[in-house]
């Protein structure tokens, strides 16, 4: 079986997926997109080769010569709430599977890995014999209408080929290749996702890459000054495993889950905090990992060995925020965090990590690799000094270390603060 070499840990910056700039002219009264799903390159580690992945990349309509993306999971998509959103999805990837030895084992009917019906039921093939690579996307967490949704019964192929309930809006603008959905965005300011969703191979398209942000955003929202612009950071977490080549390798036929983590595309990665607060947008994007997680700070920085943090929100959007020191996340859910890095002596180094959790969970003791670090969040960017230009909400300014700033809670919306003791802050 497969097992990725090696890796030194903190030694990749965390990338930061680009978001996508919408055209108002297409639809007049709505946000428009193109994303085209490609084939590409992405290195997930220093130590390793380039591997060959799947990506989203969205048309730059400021300039159509430089499409926005990374090659590795989608541009994130951020809109206003109440303010409805079309996107154009175009399936240019190759007609023969990054994993198709997985798509073979599925057609010869492979008893794991193909659903059998029971009797007098008759067992119908996932996708067609002449199809090996077909695509739909999914709006997660939506409230969408059914042809927009993203079902797997609405898969389309590079080649054009259809499943059976393939459906579009607005056909005289579509080729073989691309569907068109409208989501109206009238959820709570939150964050979704988007990913494939084909019909029989999800799975691994998924693990190829195709996976994205659609963040859902209310200008009501400023209001309450939370951590904006670099200071909100999105980390999308996945388990996958790498040949020592670099490539993806696809182990989930003979095991439960992966054995390295990766966050936005890295292995292992760093990022790099000044000592202030920070918004954390988490999803968890594993195919079958559960994630417990907590900040572990090095000892005698602070009473307890991890450093707490707010819990401000959910799938579904905000909640009243609650001081906690970890939390589980299961697959698809999404998790919305202050943490604050104010306390911590230039130079600490936070490490997130994941324990308690095995792969299968809550199968125990698990019979998936078991991954106890994932990324290290480090204390080493000044804040800026005092009297600049510079403007930052208010309650995610830097605030010097300071005995009597100890136990305060992130700022509400008034800009008062209250005790831990307090489930509101």
């Amino acid at each position: 079986m497969p097992q990725t070499p090696p890796l030194a840990k903190y030694v990749d910056p965390l990338p930061m997926p680009m978001t996508a700039i919408p055209d108002p002219s297409v639809y007049p009264g709505a946000d428009y997109y193109e994303l085209t799903m490609r084939q590409g390159t992405w290195r997930f580690h220093r130590d390793l080769k380039p591997a060959t992945v799947w990506g989203y990349w969205a048309r730059n309509p400021r300039d159509p010569h430089k499409a926005i993306g990374m090659g590795y999971l989608g541009p994130t998509i951020s809109v206003n709430r109440d303010h409805p959103t079309v996107v154009k999805y175009r399936n240019e990837l190759p007609t023969t599977h990054l994993f198709q030895f997985v798509i073979d084992a599925i057609r010869k009917g492979d008893p794991e890995l193909t659903p059998m019906a029971p009797p007098p039921y008759k067992t119908k093939p996932p996708f067609p014999p002449n199809v090996n690579v077909w695509n739909v996307v999914h709006q997660h967490g939506g409230f969408t209408a059914p042809q927009s949704d993203g079902m797997p019964l609405h898969s389309f192929s590079p080649d054009g080929f259809h499943a059976e309930s393939y459906t579009t809006l607005d056909p005289s603008r579509v080729k073989p290749n691309e569907a068109i959905c409208a989501y109206t965005n009238h959820e709570l300011a939150s964050m979704l996702w988007y990913h494939d969703h084909g019909m029989g191979m999800t799975s691994v398209n998924v693990y190829a890459g195709l996976a994205g942000l659609y963040l859902i955003r209310d200008p009501a929202d400023e209001r309450l000054g939370l951590p904006r612009g670099e200071f909100e950071v999105p980390l999308i977490l996945q388990d996958r495993t790498f040949h020592r080549d670099g490539s993806l390798a696809y182990t989930m036929t003979q095991r439960e889950g992966e054995d390295t983590p990766v966050v936005n595309g890295k292995a292992y990665p760093f990022l790099a905090v000044e000592p202030r607060r920070y918004r954390l947008r988490i999803l968890n994007a594993s195919n079958e990992r559960f994630w417990r997680l907590r900040f572990e700070t090095p000892r005698n920085v602070l009473p307890q060995p991890t450093l707490p943090f707010w819990l401000i929100g959910t799938d579904g959007g905000f909640r009243a925020p609650l001081q906690m020191l970890n939390f589980l996340i299961s697959p698809a859910e999404r998790y919305d965090l202050i943490v604050d890095f104010s306390q911590m002596p230039m130079g600490t180094n936070i490490t997130l990590t994941n324990y308690h959790a095995p792969v299968h969970f809550p199968g125990m003791p698990g019979m998936g690799p078991v991954i106890s670090e994932i990324m290290q969040f480090q204390v080493t960017k000044h804040c800026p000094e005092a009297g600049t230009r510079r403007r930052r909400p208010r309650s995610s300014s830097c605030r010097r270390s300071h005995p009597s700033n100890r136990n305060r809670t992130p700022a509400d919306g008034n800009g008062s603060r209250t005790s831990t003791s307090s489930s509101a802050p």
